[in-house]
């Protein structure tokens, strides 16, 4: 595999400069201490780290780039405050869910499906976390990979070959298959795992966000579909009473 690190291809603030993105993103780095990130990272490693100058930020994390003395990586991410544009509805204890959920389903799928790639978890520290106090927000630390992403070899898969065009899907298609191997009675999202690596299924981590009446976890496809429907007709009246008829069937 290419030894490519992740920052080489990372902006930092190049494209953040609207809508008070960037300054929202100055506001975290002015109170974030990175020497708590590091240092936690060596205790998990038993290795010390350097951390790369740029950053990548997306619209609710910022990774940082850490790299040991033989070349492993770890990714710090940290959760970046509140977004301007969340739902009034996803309240805090909402979001921090969906996180927990996310962080449960990461370890859950590398645990069962080892051929499918996810990257090792090695710690979260959320609220209340004496770490995630000391470093200034939550944040995860995961595992790092060499390389590029496909995006970085082509923008347009259009533009491929048909027989890499084909390749490629077929890789998807396995994924997503070894995923679909992973079948349980309810439809919800995996909130934790028991201690004999069995999945804890709660309700849908995107249930706010999505406006959803019922959150789940739903017995079956006919209830889970019936919810989505609901709340995107209930979403269709609060935006628009004066829509077309048809359009709101």
């Amino acid at each position: 595999m290419s030894k490519i690190s992740p920052s080489t291809r990372w902006t930092s603030f190049g494209g953040w400069d609207y809508n008070g993105m960037k300054e929202r993103l100055e506001g975290l780095l002015a109170k974030l201490d990175k020497g708590v990130l590091v240092q936690h990272a060596k205790l998990i490693k038993g290795k010390k780290f350097t951390m790369s100058e740029p950053f990548s930020a997306g619209q609710y994390w910022i990774c940082f780039e850490m790299i040991a003395e033989d070349g492993s990586l770890i990714i710090a991410r940290v959760r970046l405050p509140r977004h301007p544009d969340t739902l009034p509805t996803v309240s805090e204890a909402d979001e921090l869910y969906s996180i927990a959920c996310e962080v449960s389903t990461m370890r859950f799928v590398r645990q069962k499906l080892p051929a499918v790639v996810v990257p090792r978890v090695y710690a979260y520290e959320g609220p209340g976390s004496r770490r995630a106090t000391d470093a200034g927000a939550i944040y995860m630390l995961l595992e790092g990979f060499y390389g590029n992403t496909l995006h970085d070899v082509v923008q347009d898969l259009c533009n491929l070959p048909v027989a890499k065009q084909e390749q490629i899907m077929a890789q998807w298609t396995t994924v997503q298959a070894s995923l679909a191997t992973l079948a349980y009675p309810l439809i919800g999202s995996i909130s934790s795992i028991t201690e004999t690596g069995e999945p804890v299924i709660n309700k849908l981590s995107t249930a706010a966000a999505e406006g959803l009446t019922s959150p789940g976890p739903f017995s079956d496809a006919v209830e889970y579909f019936t919810a989505l429907g609901e709340a995107a007709l209930c979403r269709v009246k609060l935006t628009d009473t004066n829509l077309p008829h048809f359009r709101k069937l």
